[in-house]
């Protein structure tokens, strides 16, 4: 087997850091003989033109459905063609997905602290989008994430 993309940048902790790509990496691990060998494909998101959303909100009160129903989230994800907040699939009602699923809407963007990538439901990578800018403030989870 051989590298198929560029190195990846490694953590002190010798974990690939998954947030040094200009476009999404998926790894995947063979063995043989006890050598794990790491493997490296480039995918690329063809749904960018999607992208109207460049400038993140200053802030935000949470998923929107979420905050209508009373329900709790985890982490929040943006639209980045219209701009809804919904949660993620580790939240209960998995709004951010069911958005995508009923807009047809392909990318959103994690607003986490520290957190500046995005997903493409359509081509299923996960990218780095340059073109978005800014940060927002959003409430502590009300799961505790």
């Amino acid at each position: 087997m051989h590298n198929t993309g560029r190195s990846a940048r490694f953590l002190a902790d010798g974990r690939a850091d998954p947030w040094d790509v200009d476009v999404p990496i998926f790894v995947w691990v063979s063995s043989t003989v006890g050598v794990c060998e790491l493997r490296f494909s480039l995918m690329a998101c063809t749904h960018l033109d999607h992208v109207l959303i460049t400038e993140l909100p200053e802030e935000t009160d949470g998923c929107q459905e979420c905050l209508l129903t009373g329900d709790p989230w985890l982490h929040l994800r943006i639209c980045l063609e219209c701009g809804h907040v919904g949660c993620c699939d580790d939240s209960p009602n998995r709004h951010a997905t069911a958005h995508s699923r009923t807009s047809g809407h392909p990318i959103i963007r994690s607003i986490e602290p520290g957190e500046a990538w995005g997903w493409c439901y359509v081509d299923e990578v996960m990218m780095n989008v340059p073109q978005v800018h800014g940060q927002t403030r959003i409430p502590p989870s009300p799961l505790g994430g």
